[in-house]
């Protein structure tokens, strides 16, 4: 498991019910946590990451992909370079679970870019999150991570 109080607490919790999982669940950590507790941000850099998460853009993708736009827009106009990283499996959700949306979702990409706002589809979240200032993000696994470094954060 992710840390060794959680794999304390999941060995409690089933012993409650009879069964013993000790010494067989450990807890070796996150790779997101240890990218997160590595950051070396030392000087604000006035950047503004942007996260989607793939349950948010199911629910209501046109929705989902004004509401970018217009925090893209807002971050901007106030002056901060911002980074939009869509979630990395999200372009092939669309084509498989929502393909009536991927035109739209292409046209998100290409208009970011064209304004100045940085997409960043790389492989790797680590350089987004030590470059970021404020963290804007629809609910996550990162947003949750990312609330540990006591950064400024905004759930969409």
């Amino acid at each position: 498991l992710s840390s060794e109080a959680y794999a304390n607490a999941f060995v409690a919790e089933w012993q409650e019910k009879g069964v013993d999982f000790s010494g067989r669940v450990f807890g070796y950590g996150s790779p997101k946590m240890d990218a997160i507790q590595k950051l070396q941000h030392d000087e604000p850099t006035n950047t503004v990451l942007i996260l989607n998460s793939l349950a948010s853009y199911l629910c209501n993708p046109f929705a989902k992909i004004e509401q970018y736009k217009t925090v893209i827009i807002e971050q901007m106009t106030a002056g901060y370079t911002v980074i939009f990283r869509p979630h990395p499996l999200l372009r092939q959700t669309i084509k498989s679970m929502r393909p009536d949306t991927e035109r739209k979702y292409i046209e998100l990409i290409e208009w970011a870019k064209a304004i100045g706002c940085y997409v960043d589809e790389t492989e790797y979240l680590e350089q987004a999150l030590n470059e970021a200032d404020i963290l804007i993000s629809d609910p996550s696994s990162v947003l949750e991570m990312w609330m540990s470094t006591g950064r400024e954060y905004t759930v969409l």
